[in-house]
């Protein structure tokens, strides 16, 4: 999808999977452009800006591999299209056909608005007449699991469960805590720096460096600080360093804690 028109799918497969499927940064993304400087197109150009424009790399990369797994399709199926208007509604609907037992309801609702909102900048741009993906129909969002409430005295026993006692047990149970009391993802907590708690006004507060680059400012409360300031003393934290790290101290990323909770 980023490189010109027309070209032959298993190479727009080679130049996705080398330089695209994984953006971890802006300036990966520039690189990755850089490399295709030698065969650039109007259609390069407008799939790069979309790109970039996202704030968030999460969003960026999620786009991307949802734009891979489409141009996979098509080449998989052996069909070549000359060009992103020969793109039909027939091939939409066979590509959801295709994925329905691979991923999620809500998964391949996600995919197939990836996909309509880039057609309808490449409409904007004049390189498609019309959006092959509107009227679709997406598969019907089925709920896991019930939405549930937690009393005050059960997160007191979830947050209580671990003795702190060791450093493993006290980094779970500050985790924990945390969780409970600010109501941020997981994401957010483990990207918490000693830097990002201060004081105002006698209150401590922590900065949050939120979804989409939103900074926000929670006041901590009394239980939460206490666990927080042990962990930092026990692990010897210095300013600039993550609070929540592995042994190794290493960044704690949010699918190890998923994991290790389940």
């Amino acid at each position: 999808y980023v490189s010109s028109w027309p070209i032959r799918f298993p190479v727009i497969k080679l130049l996705l999977m080398d330089k695209l499927i994984v953006l971890n940064s802006q300036n990966d993304l520039e690189t990755s452009l850089d490399y295709f400087q030698g065969i650039n197109s109007d259609l390069t150009n407008i799939v790069s800006t979309y790109l970039k424009n996202f704030l968030s790399d999460n969003t960026r990369s999620a786009y991307t591999t949802d734009f891979l797994d489409f141009a996979l399709f098509l080449d998989n199926e052996k069909i070549v299209i000359r060009g992103p208007h020969e793109i039909t509604r027939d091939h939409i609907i066979d590509y959801r056909d295709s994925i329905l037992e691979v991923y999620a309801p809500n998964t391949i609702s996600r995919k197939l608005s990836s996909l309509s909102s880039l057609f309808k900048e490449l409409i904007n741009a004049k390189l498609m007449n019309e959006n092959p993906v509107t009227g679709i129909k997406r598969p019907q969002a089925i709920s896991i699991r019930p939405k549930t409430g937690l009393t005050d005295l059960e997160i007191n026993q979830i947050c209580d469960f671990y003795d702190g006692v060791s450093i493993q047990s006290l980094q779970n149970k500050t985790l924990l805590t945390c969780l409970s009391f600010t109501g941020c993802r997981i994401s957010e907590v483990v990207g918490i720096k000693v830097s990002d708690i201060r004081s105002e006004n006698d209150i401590k507060v922590v900065i949050i460096n939120g979804k989409g680059s939103k900074i926000r400012k929670i006041p901590l409360n009394p239980k939460l600080w206490i666990v927080l300031k042990e962990l930092i003393s026990r692990r010897n934290k210095i300013e600039d360093e993550y609070i929540f790290t592995a042994v190794q101290k290493k960044f704690l990323r949010r699918t190890c804690l998923r994991n290790g909770w389940n």
